[in-house]
Formats: C-alpha cells, structure tokens, sequence
C-alpha cells in the first residue's frame, strides 16, 4: 500500500518539480524545506502547551493548573511518542483545571477522562500537576497572552490590503493563503512593524 503512494507520488513529485524550475520558484521550495528541517521547530516546551488551548478563563489558579496539567501532558505524549490528545484530550485538560480535584475519586468524576487515564501513575500525576499549580503564588501564575478584539478596527486598511494581496498574487500565480492570512492582514493594518 505505501509503495503504490510512494510510486505515484514520485511522477506528481518530477512533474511540480519542473513546473517549479520553469516557472524560477524552485528556491522558493528549497527555502521552506530548511525551514521544516531545523529541528528546533520541533521542539516544544511542555510548559507553554497551555497555550494552545481555548479557555474562556483568566482566573490565575486556573490558568496556573491548566498549564501544570497540560505540560504532564505534553511530556507525557512525547516520553510515548504519541499525539497529546491521545493521552488526554484538550477538553480533559480544561476540566480537571476548572474543577480542580483533590483525590482520585474527584478526577474520576470528571466527565471527560476514562478510568484509564486516572489508574495508576497518570492518575497520581494529574492529581499532583493539580497541587502544582493550586499551591502557585497568583504573581507566579501564566498570564494569557491579551484578547485582539472583535471586529476590524482598521477596515479600509485591511480592505485595502486584501485588494493588494489579491492582484499580487493573481499576477505571479500563487495562492493568497500562501502569502498571508487574514489575522496576518489585519494584524498588519494595526501595526507596521507586525
């Protein structure tokens, strides 16, 4: 099965290629792949996963055990060499932050875990990522990165900028999202130096 990929990707491979070479962009290839070769991409602090998840809350307890929690995640996932949300899933996380538990029994009424997830040693970690972050100073505590409000504060800008981006890219053949976003076009409507 992966040699029948591997064969056809091989001609869809050579002729993108060419395309590439012919049209003077094959650099532009050569540029992204350095970039997704340096392993430092790769490389993800445990400590700042929290990060990745869409909380609603700003308290400082719970953002200091929900980043205990998913950092036990995190090293956890990459001690098994699995995706993290095979070893609790973000809406795991958020829960046991919001609700705090303080014994097995409080974790294993949680809604969104499984039994399996709290026998044993995980259930033991996850108590004591709970403590972690429970005992934390409030100065010591994450503070989340500030809210971009709703809305465009800078419509003709942005407008004006899609408009740009559009014939841009329309004239050398690429596609706008390989270019930029439209968080990216906002942000550089609010900011020059974004």
């Amino acid at each position: 099965y992966a040699l029948g990929d591997v064969t056809h990707l091989r001609v869809v491979y050579e002729k993108l290629r060419d395309k590439l070479e012919k049209n003077g962009r094959d650099h532009w290839v050569a540029e992204e792949m350095a970039h997704l070769n340096d392993p430092a991409i790769y490389q993800v602090d445990p400590r700042e996963t929290w990060r990745r998840l869409k909380v609603r809350s700003t308290k400082p307890k719970f953002l200091a055990i929900l980043r205990e929690v998913a950092a036990l995640r995190e090293e956890e996932a990459q001690r098994r060499d699995i995706p993290r949300n095979r070893v609790m899933r973000d809406d795991a996380v958020t829960e046991i932050a919001a609700h705090a538990p303080k014994t097995l029994a409080d974790l294993s009424s949680l809604r969104a875990l499984h039994q399996g997830q709290i026998g044993g040693a995980m259930g033991e970690a996850i108590l004591a990522a709970v403590e972690r972050g429970a005992r934390m100073k409030t100065a010591d505590c994450p503070v989340p990165a500030p809210q971009r409000t709703q809305g465009n504060r800078n419509g003709p800008a942005t407008d004006l900028l899609k408009v740009l981006l559009k014939v841009k890219c329309d004239a050398h053949g690429v596609a706008q999202k390989l270019i930029a976003s439209s968080d990216d076009i906002e942000a550089i409507a609010l900011d020059d130096n974004a």
